[in-house]
C-alpha cells in the first residue's frame, strides 16, 4: 500500500508539473512588484491562509477582521510622550475588546528598495516586513502630529493590541484592541523577539513564520511557477488518496460487510 502511494505521488508530480509549470522561455525575466501583485487570503476559522508569487503563508488565531470589527472614533485615541520611549498612543476613553484601530500606514518597498534605502548600516524603526520582498515603511507616517498604528509601542507580555496581515499582496497589517482597553491607559503591541533580535544588523520581524518559503528552494526561486505545479500535485494526490480511502471503506464495510459472528463466518466454509 504505501509503495503504491508513493509511486502515485510521483506519477501525478510528473503529470501536474508537465500540465502546470511554463516552458523555460516563457518565464517572465522580472518580477512584479509587491503592490502590483494580488494575493488569495482566505480565512478558515480562525485560520488565515496566503497564496501569492509562488510562496504560501498562514497565521493562526486570527480572532478580529476589519470587516466585522467596530471602527475606533475619532477622539478615543491620543498622541503624547511616553516615558522613556518617545510619543505613544493613548486611549482618551475606553475602547472594547476587538475594536478596528487603523491600518499600518507607509510606502511598500520591495527587497531591493528596502536594501538601497537601509541596506546594512541603518536600523529602521518604523519598518514591518511581510516577507523579504514586501515592506512597509512608516517613518514618514510616524514624524507627523496625527495618530498612526506606526505610533505604537513595545508591550511585549503587556501588550494590549494584536496585528494581523489581512493581505500580503498588496500588503497591508490591521491592528485590534487585544483587550478592553481603559481611559489613559497605552496601547502597545508586541513586537516580537525577531524584531529585537535582529535590531544589531537588519530586520527580520516578520509577522509570522511562513509554514512554507519556496525562496528557500533554488528551483523555486529561479521559477515560482514550479510551486504551482507542486501546489496542483499535493491537491490532485491528496484528492486521490482520500478516494481510495472512502472506496475501501464503501468496499468493506457496505458492499461487502462482514459477518456478525465467527459462526456465521464458519458456516460459509464449505
Amino acid at each position: 500500500m504505501m509503495q503504491h502511494c508513493v509511486r502515485l505521488l510521483i506519477t501525478v508530480r510528473i503529470l501536474a508539473t508537465a500540465l502546470v509549470a511554463p516552458r523555460r522561455h516563457a518565464r517572465q525575466p522580472t518580477r512584479r512588484r509587491a503592490n502590483d501583485e494580488q494575493s488569495l487570503d482566505v480565512d478558515l476559522g480562525n485560520l488565515r491562509l496566503h497564496v501569492y508569487g509562488g510562496r504560501f503563508g498562514a497565521q493562526w488565531d486570527v480572532k478580529f477582521k476589519r470587516e466585522a470589527a467596530r471602527r475606533v472614533a475619532d477622539d478615543a485615541l491620543t498622541v503624547k510622550d511616553s516615558p522613556g520611549k518617545g510619543r505613544g498612543v493613548f486611549a482618551a476613553q475606553g475602547i472594547a475588546e476587538g475594536t478596528f484601530l487603523g491600518s499600518y500606514d507607509g510606502e511598500v518597498l520591495d527587497g531591493a528598495q528596502f536594501a538601497r534605502r537601509y541596506g546594512d548600516r541603518d536600523v529602521p524603526e518604523y519598518v514591518v516586513r511581510i516577507d523579504g520582498d514586501a515592506y512597509i515603511d512608516g517613518k514618514v507616517a510616524a514624524q507627523g502630529d496625527a495618530y498612526t498604528p506606526a505610533l505604537f509601542n513595545d508591550g511585549g507580555a503587556r501588550s494590549n493590541v494584536v496585528r494581523y496581515c489581512a493581505t500580503r499582496r498588496p500588503p497591508r497589517v490591521d491592528f485590534f484592541a487585544g483587550r478592553d482597553i481603559r481611559p489613559g491607559e497605552e496601547l502597545l503591541f508586541d513586537y516580537g523577539s525577531q524584531y529585537w533580535a535582529g535590531r544589531e544588523s537588519d530586520i527580520d520581524a516578520a509577522l509570522d513564520a511562513q509554514i512554507f518559503d519556496p525562496e528557500e528552494i533554488e528551483s523555486f526561486r529561479e521559477d515560482p511557477e514550479n510551486f504551482k505545479a507542486v501546489y496542483a500535485a499535493s491537491v490532485v494526490a491528496l484528492g486521490v488518496v482520500i478516494g481510495q480511502a472512502v472506496v475501501r471503506w464503501y468496499k468493506y464495510n457496505v458492499w461487502l460487510p462482514q459477518p456478525d459472528s465467527l459462526e456465521k463466518t464458519l458456516d460459509l466454509i464449505p
